[in-house]
């Protein structure tokens, strides 16, 4: 049983989760499986801590593993991961509130249920995403999403960005669309060889996503939750020092 630091893919509660392994015994660590000097397979279970929801999170893995044949019983010396899947929920994407645009929600989801399925399909809705964010919360009306990002920059350098856009996001902007084309782009070298996206870099794209949305929305919601509150506080005490010395005395 090993501690992570885990978001649960149900409720979106950040926490110190418990990872519980449970390995298959009929693969467990078997040798000369075909090709492979020897494979494992095991799933993965998280149990949510929020007791709001105490749900479960269920993923599969393969590694190749290298045992000690000299050994009675198989010992493990080296390991590569093969694949993983994610079983239950489906994929890796945070719930969202309903402030967050649909199509928002909609474009972000897909790129996460296709992370693994299909690398370059979840870049392409990740930049889907970028787009839609910036039409909603920008106001971006171009239909090149890098005249948006451009225009984007321009507004924050002359400091008429919209609130809560901090400069060294917008910087990765580019880069982040330029992601989301490789899949059906070629390089335009000599050989123009087709750039595959691969290892972690759907799941560095998803990141990038879910951290605008943090930034933008999530947090500006906050800011707006906060005010509204300041505010009521600051009424009630208004309305306390004009009251009359008697009505604040009956109270």
């Amino acid at each position: 049983m090993t501690e992570i630091q885990w978001c649960c893919p149900w409720c979106g509660h950040d926490q110190i989760a418990k990872m519980v392994t449970w390995t298959s015994p009929g693969a467990h660590m078997q040798k000369g499986v075909g090709k492979y000097p020897g494979l494992q397979m095991a799933v993965n279970w998280i149990i949510c801590q929020n007791p709001d929801c105490r749900e479960v999170a269920m993923c599969a893995w393969i590694d190749q593993v290298e045992v000690d044949i000299l050994s009675h019983h198989a010992r493990e010396t080296n390991r590569e991961r093969l694949q993983s899947w994610q079983l239950w929920p489906e994929s890796k994407a945070r719930p969202w509130p309903d402030y967050i645009p649909e199509e928002v929600r909609s474009s972000y989801e897909q790129a996460c249920y296709c992370e693994e399925r299909a690398p370059a399909a979840s870049a392409t809705m990740a930049r889907r995403a970028l787009h839609e964010i910036l039409k909603d919360f920008c106001g971006a009306k171009g239909k090149k999403l890098a005249e948006d990002i451009e225009k984007l920059r321009k507004q924050v350098r002359e400091g008429s960005g919209p609130d809560g856009v901090p400069p060294e996001t917008v910087d990765r902007l580019h880069q982040l669309r330029e992601m989301g084309n490789i899949g059906a782009h070629l390089d335009r070298g000599t050989n123009e060889v087709i750039i595959d996206i691969e290892g972690e870099e759907p799941r560095i794209l998803i990141e990038m996503i879910e951290l605008l949305v943090e930034q933008w929305y999530i947090q500006r919601e906050q800011r707006r939750s906060l005010n509204r509150r300041f505010d009521d506080m600051f009424k009630n005490k208004q309305n306390q020092i004009t009251a009359p010395v008697g009505e604040v005395e009956s109270e």
